[in-house]
């Protein structure tokens, strides 16, 4: 037996007709190969027909699962604006150094 059913891909909605040799129920597992390796994509049946007749597979991707951020450098926010001069302190410090050569 026959039969040629249509294939909507997620996101897209772009039709494919594909011709099924076997009997089909509900879900259709497709394994392609590119340059990066194989995968599968999965074609689910719910019911849904086109207007003429044939059975409509659409695609159903698995969660995307996004990986936690690992940043090379850990970022730096200023909470108050920083300082434009040396304090009192620091100055008598560098001050009192200088002094030490100019003698």
């Amino acid at each position: 037996m026959s039969e040629i059913v249509l294939l909507v891909e997620e996101g897209n909605d772009r039709l494919r007709a594909k011709e099924l040799t076997g009997h089909v129920d509900h879900v259709i597992i497709e394994r392609q190969h590119d340059e990066c390796g194989q995968f599968v994509r999965t074609w689910v049946y719910a019911g849904e027909r086109a207007l003429t007749g044939q059975r409509i597979f659409r695609e159903h991707a698995a969660p995307v699962k996004e990986e936690a951020e690992q940043p090379i450098f850990d970022e730096l926010r200023v909470k108050k604006p920083l300082p434009l001069g040396v304090d009192k302190a620091t100055h008598d410090r560098i001050a009192s150094r200088l002094n030490k050569f100019r003698k």
